[in-house]
């Protein structure tokens, strides 16, 4: 996705789906067969784990024992069971964190996640437990964009950007305006980001990223502007939600909007 850089810059945001994929408990692996040390010869010394590069983001030392993003995956789960939704689009699924979640609500028929990295999705499979070479069945993950407009992503109740954008460049977001909100036209659109306001109570520096991928990382005023925009020129209405811990002047860490076909906006939530 063009939405979520290939593994070499990480996928979107992994910040979301990667840097708290602890905060969803891993499907059991089959045990490795242990290696055999020849006679005489001390076992080799275990190494330490390599840091993985977008593990040390500034949420997970401010979110303590409820980690930010297992607040992110528990409020888009309660917005689209309570909403209804039975089909979901993930655009961006990364290696699938978010589709492990939803794949748990019975309440969900269809969910089917996109990536541009195959890294990723090759993840994604293994901890979805697909099989690459069977019918698409209840979950599938596909290697496209969603920058381009694709029929095939028509028709779904619900479409999930999570920690996405912010990897895209801006001048590209007018492409995934176009495919998401114009082509694939989900009844229900939830979209997650950084809010920048937030980064002072994190601790970090003036025009600092929490991630070295992002292209941008917007205020609230600046996200709002743009969600409003967009809901007024494709027919949603939208309203916004803080997710995480909130300051009383600069809000909470990540800024949820969430657009629903129709008309008008409201823009004071």
């Amino acid at each position: 996705m063009l939405e979520r850089p290939r593994r070499k810059r990480v996928t979107a945001d992994q910040e979301t789906n990667h840097a708290n994929v602890e905060s969803v408990s891993p499907l059991p692996r089959p045990p490795r067969a242990k290696r055999q040390v020849p006679a005489g010869r001390a076992p080799p010394l275990k190494s330490e784990p390599a840091p993985v590069p977008w593990a040390a983001d500034h949420e997970a030392a401010v979110a303590g024992a409820t980690p930010l993003h297992e607040q992110r995956l528990s409020a888009i789960t309660g917005v689209l069971l309570a909403g209804g939704a039975r089909s979901v689009l993930d655009l961006g699924c990364g290696e699938g964190v978010l589709m492990a979640r939803l794949a748990e609500q019975a309440q969900f028929t269809r969910l089917v996640g996109i990536d541009v990295s195959a890294c990723a999705l090759e993840v994604a499979r293994e901890v979805l437990r697909l099989d690459p070479l069977a019918p698409p069945g209840r979950v599938a993950v596909l290697h496209a964009s969603f920058t381009e407009p694709d029929p095939q992503f028509c028709g779904f109740d619900a479409a999930i950007m999570l920690e996405t954008i912010e990897h895209i460049d801006p001048g590209r977001l007018s492409l995934v305006e176009r495919a998401v909100f114009g082509c694939y036209r989900p009844r229900t659109v939830l979209i997650t980001t950084p809010n920048q306001e937030y980064n002072a109570v994190h601790g970090m520096r003036p025009g600092a990223f929490r991630h070295p991928d992002h292209r941008f990382e917007w205020d609230r005023p600046r996200f709002r502007r743009w969600a409003c925009g967009v809901a007024q020129r494709h027919g949603y209405s939208v309203a916004f939600q803080d997710i995480g811990d909130c300051h009383p002047t600069r809000g909470a860490s990540t800024q949820m909007a969430h657009f629903t076909s129709g008309t008008g906006i409201d823009a004071s939530r």
